[in-house]
Protein backbone atom coordinates (compact mmCIF):
# COMPACT_ATOMS: atom_id res chain seq x y z
CA UNK A 1 0.00 0.00 0.00
CA UNK A 2 3.02 2.24 0.10
CA UNK A 3 3.32 2.28 -3.68
CA UNK A 4 6.41 0.08 -3.82
CA UNK A 5 6.46 -2.70 -6.40
CA UNK A 6 7.56 -6.21 -5.47
CA UNK A 7 8.44 -9.08 -7.74
CA UNK A 8 9.88 -12.53 -7.27
CA UNK A 9 13.38 -11.23 -7.96
CA UNK A 10 13.16 -8.58 -5.26
CA UNK A 11 12.21 -11.20 -2.68
CA UNK A 12 14.94 -13.70 -3.59
CA UNK A 13 17.32 -14.49 -0.76
CA UNK A 14 14.65 -13.95 1.89
CA UNK A 15 12.39 -16.42 3.66
CA UNK A 16 8.90 -14.97 4.02
CA UNK A 17 5.20 -15.68 4.27
CA UNK A 18 2.41 -14.52 1.98
CA UNK A 19 -1.08 -14.35 3.46
CA UNK A 20 -3.44 -14.11 0.51
CA UNK A 21 -7.08 -13.06 0.55
CA UNK A 22 -9.39 -12.87 -2.42
CA UNK A 23 -12.58 -11.54 -0.87
CA UNK A 24 -13.64 -8.94 1.65
CA UNK A 25 -14.76 -11.74 3.99
CA UNK A 26 -11.22 -13.15 4.02
CA UNK A 27 -9.83 -9.86 5.39
CA UNK A 28 -10.44 -10.47 9.13
CA UNK A 29 -8.89 -13.98 9.17
CA UNK A 30 -5.98 -12.73 7.01
CA UNK A 31 -5.41 -9.90 9.49
CA UNK A 32 -5.21 -12.43 12.35
CA UNK A 33 -2.61 -14.43 10.43
CA UNK A 34 -0.51 -11.35 9.66
CA UNK A 35 -0.53 -10.12 13.26
CA UNK A 36 0.31 -13.57 14.68
CA UNK A 37 3.17 -14.08 12.22
CA UNK A 38 4.54 -10.57 12.78
CA UNK A 39 4.52 -11.20 16.54
CA UNK A 40 6.50 -14.39 15.85
CA UNK A 41 9.10 -12.23 14.03
CA UNK A 42 8.30 -13.63 10.58
CA UNK A 43 8.65 -11.55 7.45
CA UNK A 44 5.04 -11.53 6.35
CA UNK A 45 3.13 -9.85 3.55
CA UNK A 46 -0.62 -9.69 3.19
CA UNK A 47 -1.57 -10.01 -0.47
CA UNK A 48 -4.98 -8.61 -1.31
CA UNK A 49 -6.29 -9.68 -4.69
CA UNK A 50 -8.56 -6.72 -5.38
CA UNK A 51 -10.74 -8.33 -8.01
CA UNK A 52 -12.89 -5.23 -8.20
CA UNK A 53 -15.46 -4.14 -10.76
CA UNK A 54 -14.02 -1.70 -13.30
CA UNK A 55 -16.24 1.14 -12.11
CA UNK A 56 -14.93 1.19 -8.50
CA UNK A 57 -12.12 3.73 -8.13
CA UNK A 58 -8.84 2.36 -6.75
CA UNK A 59 -8.79 5.12 -4.13
CA UNK A 60 -12.06 3.84 -2.69
CA UNK A 61 -10.70 0.29 -2.52
CA UNK A 62 -7.49 1.49 -0.83
CA UNK A 63 -9.51 3.45 1.75
CA UNK A 64 -11.44 0.30 2.61
CA UNK A 65 -8.20 -1.67 2.91
CA UNK A 66 -6.75 0.97 5.25
CA UNK A 67 -9.82 0.68 7.48
CA UNK A 68 -9.10 -2.93 8.39
CA UNK A 69 -5.30 -2.91 8.17
CA UNK A 70 -3.37 -1.69 11.21
CA UNK A 71 -1.17 1.26 10.21
CA UNK A 72 1.94 -0.57 11.44
CA UNK A 73 1.42 -3.14 8.65
CA UNK A 74 0.77 -0.82 5.68
CA UNK A 75 4.25 -1.46 4.25
CA UNK A 76 3.53 -5.20 4.29
CA UNK A 77 0.28 -5.05 2.34
CA UNK A 78 0.57 -5.90 -1.34
CA UNK A 79 -2.41 -5.16 -3.56
CA UNK A 80 -2.91 -7.16 -6.75
CA UNK A 81 -5.33 -5.25 -8.95
CA UNK A 82 -5.88 -8.06 -11.40
CA UNK A 83 -6.06 -11.82 -11.10
CA UNK A 84 -2.63 -12.75 -12.46
CA UNK A 85 -1.17 -13.47 -9.04
CA UNK A 86 -4.11 -15.62 -7.98
CA UNK A 87 -4.08 -17.52 -11.26
CA UNK A 88 -0.33 -18.16 -11.27
CA UNK A 89 -0.43 -19.35 -7.63
CA UNK A 90 -3.70 -21.28 -8.21
CA UNK A 91 -5.57 -19.53 -5.43
CA UNK A 92 -9.33 -20.02 -5.79
CA UNK A 93 -11.77 -17.22 -5.12
CA UNK A 94 -13.07 -18.14 -1.71
CA UNK A 95 -13.38 -16.60 1.74
CA UNK A 96 -10.44 -18.45 3.27
CA UNK A 97 -6.95 -17.06 3.81
CA UNK A 98 -4.21 -18.83 1.88
CA UNK A 99 -0.83 -18.92 3.61
CA UNK A 100 2.32 -19.62 1.59
CA UNK A 101 5.81 -19.95 3.08
CA UNK A 102 8.57 -19.24 0.57
CA UNK A 103 12.28 -19.90 1.03
CA UNK A 104 15.39 -18.03 -0.05
CA UNK A 105 15.34 -19.66 -3.49
CA UNK A 106 11.66 -18.84 -4.11
CA UNK A 107 10.53 -22.40 -3.38
CA UNK A 108 7.27 -23.08 -1.58
CA UNK A 109 7.98 -24.70 1.78
CA UNK A 110 4.40 -24.83 3.04
CA UNK A 111 0.97 -23.95 1.80
CA UNK A 112 -2.11 -23.81 4.00
CA UNK A 113 -5.70 -22.72 3.59
CA UNK A 114 -7.96 -21.62 6.40
CA UNK A 115 -8.28 -19.61 9.55
CA UNK A 116 -5.49 -19.26 12.07
CA UNK A 117 -5.24 -22.16 14.51
CA UNK A 118 -2.42 -23.16 16.83
CA UNK A 119 -1.70 -26.24 14.68
CA UNK A 120 -1.55 -24.23 11.45
CA UNK A 121 0.63 -21.55 13.03
CA UNK A 122 3.00 -24.28 14.23
CA UNK A 123 3.27 -25.70 10.68
CA UNK A 124 4.21 -22.27 9.35
CA UNK A 125 6.74 -21.71 12.13
CA UNK A 126 8.35 -25.09 11.44
CA UNK A 127 8.63 -24.24 7.73
CA UNK A 128 10.13 -20.84 8.56
CA UNK A 129 12.77 -22.28 10.85
CA UNK A 130 13.72 -25.35 8.79
CA UNK A 131 17.27 -25.47 7.46
CA UNK A 132 17.68 -24.33 3.86
CA UNK A 133 18.26 -27.15 1.40
CA UNK A 134 21.58 -27.18 -0.40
Amino acid sequence: MTGQTYGRGSMRGRRFVLVVGRTRRSAPPCKKWVIALAKANATVFQVIVADKPWYLPRGLVLREIRKFTPAAYYANVLVEWYRGFAKSWQIPKDNAPHVIVIDERSRVLARLRGKLTDARLKKVQIALTSKPEA
